[in-house]
């Protein structure tokens, strides 16, 4: 009805003001619009609804660039809800200035495309492909048309928790990226995770790859500041895992396991998080995020008892965190002990980024166990938002004010 539309765009601009749940208090930096001409349409969409004027992403991340421009990245296509509109696999950007006013990011423009920019993908298989379209409306959910894709064959090339970073440091030893890389996985046959760099040393690319071969999936990258060596970081079956990158970032150069796997038992005293791994580095401890479900006392895994039925009302997918004197560890819980903390709740898969002096955590709201989201966070499913965080007693945790 018009009185229940209206209702929902006065709860947006109050929640763009800043708002609490349960003690956190975040900012939703919407409505993100996709302006530029590659923007989804609906003869395109194949089938999907199309809603350029309020965008939906998932895994979120905004990253300072020169000139203090900010750009905002993250998931466009595979499974969601009905906004998620890109058929093809690509690689969408926004910018901003002012990162904190709400609905300041503009753009949105493709700098990747899966299907024409990739150099080491195969041809279309039996199995998709990662050259191929998502021709169902959800895609990866499941085996039959009810939940997934049917034939497989439609379930095609997906761009997973795609990360912009920006090296400056780099740009002299990678020719033409101008110091500007994104960290990808790309799921389908014959994909896998990397590296792409920027050919015209902008973050608009065109982008192509670097290095290819990464283990696991959810690549992120992060710059040693004590001796300026990159690495990836990754999930999977293993844990989180650090790969050392040669010089000119084309190949890897050896690998460690940073965090054990977080499994099907809590893991809050062993572990971090079982995937979307994040690092920052802050006075000298390095705080690495990862992704789990659970609450403030315990966590585990997508099999655990916190993404099962029954699973307590406050676990959410979230971020939590460890705490080390350098990259490659060990992790603490903030506190000389083994395991790890609730970082940032609803912060799965997220990253953190430093404005005006201060860290700051993105937020999106929507993958819940069971698929029951609270009522307070449904208009926010799928919609960039941020938490100002502070470290307090060796921990990086969510601050009582957005600014």
């Amino acid at each position: 009805s018009d009185f229940s539309a209206m209702r929902g765009v006065a709860l947006l601009v109050a929640l763009q003001l800043g708002w609490a749940r349960a003690g956190q208090v975040t900012r939703y930096l919407g409505p993100l619009p996709c302006t530029h001409p590659s923007c989804p349409r609906p003869s395109t969409s194949g089938g999907r609804t199309v809603n350029n004027t309020n965008f939906h992403l998932r895994d979120i991340m905004i990253i300072e660039g020169p000139d203090g421009v900010y750009y905002l990245t993250g998931t466009s296509n595979s499974a969601g809800d009905d906004y998620w509109t890109d058929v093809w696999g690509v690689v969408r950007v926004w910018q901003s200035k002012t990162p904190l006013v709400p609905g300041s990011f503009t753009g949105g423009g493709v700098v990747f495309n899966l299907t024409q920019d990739c150099r080491f993908c195969g041809p279309v298989t039996a199995s998709g492909g990662c050259r191929a379209p998502n021709s169902c409306t959800e895609c990866g959910v499941g085996a039959t048309s009810a939940s997934g894709c049917t034939p497989k064959s439609d379930c095609g090339g997906r761009v997973w928790a795609p990360e912009l970073h920006h090296l400056p440091k780099k740009a002299g030893d990678v020719p033409k990226s101008g110091g500007w890389f994104i960290s990808f996985h790309f799921h389908c046959a014959g994909g896998g995770s990397g590296v792409l760099q920027s050919t015209s040393g902008t973050p608009y690319g065109p982008f192509t790859d670097l290095v290819h071969g990464v283990p696991g999936g959810d690549v992120t990258l992060f710059q040693d500041p004590v001796d300026d060596v990159v690495y990836t970081v990754s999930s999977g079956g293993g844990g989180l895992v650090a790969s050392r990158l040669s010089q000119d970032m084309r190949s890897i150069e050896a690998t460690a396991t940073i965090s054990p796997v977080c499994g099907d038992t809590p893991c809050a005293d062993s572990a971090i998080g079982f995937e979307g791994p994040f690092v920052i580095e802050v006075n000298g401890t390095y705080f690495l995020s990862s992704s789990a479900f659970g609450n403030s006392s315990d966590h585990g895994g997508p099999d655990s008892a916190f993404n099962r039925p029954g699973a307590p009302s406050n676990s959410h997918y979230s971020s939590f965190m460890g705490a080390a004197k350098s990259l490659l560890g060990p992790y603490t819980n903030g506190r000389d002990g083994r395991g790890s903390w609730l970082a940032l709740d609803n912060g799965g898969h997220n990253n953190y980024f430093r404005y005006n002096g201060s860290v700051y955590g993105t937020v999106w709201y929507g993958s819940e166990p069971n698929h029951d989201a609270p009522p307070a966070d449904v208009p926010l499913i799928n919609l960039p938002s941020v938490a100002r965080m502070e470290v307090v007693g060796g921990r990086l945790v969510v601050a009582d004010s957005v600014e």
